[in-house]
């Protein structure tokens, strides 16, 4: 049988710390993002006392899109966090067993070729099947051990892919038909986003380029 060697020690590349903290930012970034949702709807909802016109309710309705979409997005980000977490943390278990991996086996081959070598010296002869009492076993154990690790490795990374596979568009659903810019393709949300811009958006920004922020009724006596 083969002596165990280093190269057989599964690497685990990926450095937990930095993929924890990265989970750590996105948290915060998800957070931000459903802090500043809120505030756009709360600003939102005070269109009426400030802005009259026949858009202006319809334009109300059509923004509440925005919170909902950062929302889905909130969400989606603390879901990858979620998943990022966990592998950081199987993968830091993993790292550990390869650096207690790593010294065990500089050990043992030590142990090995110290035995070989007094075995030359004394004349009872040397070979590649030389063993120290339990050396055979343990050789057999630590080569197990290197495939356990590989395959903890190997299985967390592709479990991670796995739950961020069906991760993609946000949930939000809402009717498209006749919005424009829209298409099949396209997430409900951002063909919503489109139609406020194209449309009702525009008549908001006309009005308010003229300085008229509030419509005013007229006058029964004029106009």
């Amino acid at each position: 049988m083969t002596l165990v060697a280093l190269a057989d020690v599964p690497t685990v590349d990926i450095d937990p710390s930095e993929l924890s903290s990265a989970a750590e930012s996105l948290r915060t970034h998800a957070d931000a993002t459903t802090d500043s949702a809120e505030r756009i709807s709360t600003t939102w909802n005070t269109l009426p006392t400030s802005y009259e016109a026949p858009e202006a309710g319809e334009l109300l309705a059509r923004m509440s899109v925005v919170p909902r979409a950062a929302d889905d997005f909130a969400d989606i980000a603390r879901r990858i966090a979620a998943i990022m977490a966990q592998l950081a943390d199987q993968l830091a278990l993993a790292r550990a067993q390869e650096s207690t991996l790593r010294a065990e086996v500089v050990s043992f081959r030590d142990a090995v070729r110290g035995f070989r070598a007094s075995s030359g010296d004394m004349g009872l002869g040397s070979s590649a099947d030389t063993w120290g009492p339990g050396q055979f076993l343990r050789n057999q154990e630590l080569i197990s051990e290197c495939l356990s690790l590989r395959t903890l490795r190997d299985t967390v990374i592709e479990e991670a892919r796995g739950d961020l596979a069906p991760i993609g568009q946000p949930d939000v659903v809402l009717p498209v038909i006749g919005v424009v810019g829209a298409s099949p393709s396209a997430p409900a949300w951002a063909a919503e986003y489109d139609a406020v811009a194209d449309g009702i958006g525009f008549a908001i920004l006309e009005r308010l380029s003229g300085g008229n922020r509030r419509r005013r009724p007229r006058s029964a006596c004029g106009p």
